[in-house]
């Protein structure tokens, strides 16, 4: 320890603050449709440039994106809608196609992701998402869950990247499988929308677990549609004649 010590670990290298570092993982889990996908191809174009996007500072770099959530038009109109106010989205990042009904962990698979991480030296992966890329794994099954996420934090060191896994959450609460998940997880966070909030466009950021370093304080942001495009800005919590009273509201 002593010799430990005398040599102290460098800082955090963030290529997203607070949201993902070089060499870990991280889990943003919510809602189907509040906006994780946006939000990971909206990160995806200002790391790019390096530049602030809702109020995460984003480091200049690349990313890739493993996709089985959306078709290719889709994913075309994501990137188009966003590429209205956060530049040309899509030129900046790589999309990597796997067969379908493969699972994100076959050998194959993860050989191609290795390939493309050494050739392109992208700092940021985007799985989207865990259960789709996933097919045949039991999120509910610990051992399971313990061992693919092995084998993602052993790509991410190995790599010195970022991996940012997009997950759903349960209908009554919390994020869908075992809580391997989390534990295994080096950075987790929930997306939701507060529905005392009578802005629908807005969204907030929640920290349950930051390894790397202190849990950062809840984060808001805002989706907004101008002009056929769609900019997501920084916001702040809703207060007073911005909410809804008090015993209209369904959850704390």
């Amino acid at each position: 320890m002593k010799d430990l010590l005398a040599c102290p670990p460098p800082p955090v290298d963030w290529v997203i603050d607070g949201v993902a570092a070089r060499g870990t993982v991280s889990v943003l889990y919510g809602e189907p449709g509040v906006g994780k996908s946006y939000l990971a191809l909206a990160f995806a174009g200002a790391l790019a440039h390096g530049t602030d996007l809702g109020g995460f500072q984003c480091k200049r770099t690349g990313a890739l994106l493993v996709d089985a959530e959306n078709s290719e038009d889709e994913l075309v109109r994501r990137m188009q809608s966003l590429g209205s106010f956060n530049g040309q989205v899509g030129i900046w990042f790589d999309v990597l196609e796997i067969e379908k009904g493969t699972s994100i962990a076959d050998p194959g698979n993860i050989a191609y992701l290795q390939n493309e991480i050494r050739r392109t030296s992208a700092q940021l992966v985007i799985l989207d998402s865990f259960s789709s890329l996933w097919p045949y794994g039991d999120e509910n099954d610990r051992v399971q869950v313990t061992e693919l996420f092995k084998l993602l934090n052993a790509l991410a060191r190995a790599y010195d990247t970022s991996i940012l896994i997009l997950h759903h959450s349960r209908r009554v609460g919390g994020y869908r499988g075992s809580g391997a998940i989390k534990a295994m997880s080096d950075i987790f966070m929930k997306m939701e929308k507060w529905r005392r909030d009578k802005d629908p466009t807005r969204r907030r950021v929640v920290w349950e677990k930051c390894r790397v370093g202190p849990e950062p304080l809840p984060h808001w942001v805002r989706f907004e549609t101008n002009w056929g495009g769609m900019e997501i800005q920084k916001s702040t919590r809703p207060v007073n004649d911005e909410l809804y009273p008090k015993d209209m509201e369904w959850d704390q």
